[in-house]
């Protein structure tokens, strides 16, 4: 009997309009704070992946800015600096030819034009563009890759550079010493009169032709990675915001803001890009 009045006691106690109202108003509260949290996670998400586009958006145009950079060099410097070279050289080559098999023409003589000038180096925001893409951006996989080769390549294009324009000053201080032969044969790279060969300056415009060419290259490619990223985030914020918000996406358009044969021929770089995982975020 005593423990059924205790029961009874309880239901009423529980069933009374106070704690009836202590209940509803801790459920309400419950369900305030777990409603208000979810708005704030969501509206972080929204923030999250705008910022993601946007700053990968500020990341493509560096890596075009980079790209630009490269073309200029490559137009205003180095095709010209690799073409005049190599075609003198193949014309010094056929004329030692001539000379060696006793059919040079009676007063011939080689005569070319040697580039001597000092080339500047490329200028780039290739810093800012690491920091970007390694501390701002989530990206994984071949981007990453790309930035930290970029940043190796435009490091030692200027290095090539550099080392171009103290042999060029050395050149020509010691030109004044030297005979037409051995002027034509340390400029060439070709075998001298003693047995030595130095094939620095050739080595030289090898290097810079090349590593400019890589420049292009893989700024273009990172651009290509990062845009799909962006796209990719994008999709991700219209799938959970909506299609009435509008993303903008920054692309470069490489087709027709670029004179199409300073580009490398992308088939060299075929074995590179197998070797890394595909751009995706």
């Amino acid at each position: 009997m005593h423990e059924e009045r205790l029961v009874q006691t309880l239901f009423d106690i529980l069933n009374s309009g106070f704690v009836t109202s202590i209940i509803g108003a801790a459920l309400a509260a419950f369900a305030g704070a777990y409603g208000g949290q979810r708005i704030v996670e969501r509206g972080k998400l929204r923030t999250d992946l705008l910022q993601e586009v946007r700053n990968t958006n500020a990341a493509t145009m560096l890596g075009f800015t980079i790209f630009n950079a490269a073309i200029s060099v490559k137009k205003q410097h180095v095709r010209s600096l690799k073409e005049h070279f190599d075609r003198d050289r193949s014309d010094a080559i056929a004329f030692l030819e001539r000379v060696a098999q006793g059919r040079r023409r009676p007063g011939e003589i080689f005569q070319y034009q040697a580039d001597l000038r000092i080339l500047p180096k490329m200028d780039s925001p290739i810093e800012i563009l690491v920091r970007q893409v390694y501390d701002k951006i989530s990206v994984t996989g071949r981007p990453l890759s790309v930035v930290s080769v970029l940043a190796t390549t435009i490091a030692d294009l200027n290095e090539c550079i550099d080392k171009r324009n103290q042999w060029v000053a050395s050149f020509r201080a010691a030109s004044s010493s030297m005979s037409w032969e051995q002027a034509c044969q340390r400029y060439f790279g070709f075998v001298e009169a003693t047995g030595h060969l130095d094939q620095t300056y050739s080595d030289l415009i090898f290097a810079i032709a090349t590593k400019t060419d890589d420049a292009i290259f893989f700024s273009k490619l990172l651009c290509s990675d990062l845009v799909a990223h962006a796209k990719e985030t994008g999709a991700e914020f219209k799938k959970r915001f909506g299609k009435r918000h509008i993303v903008k996406i920054s692309t470069p358009d490489f087709t027709t803001l670029v004179d199409q044969t300073l580009l490398p021929n992308e088939a060299e770089y075929a074995d590179w890009s197998k070797a890394f995982v595909p751009a995706k975020s």
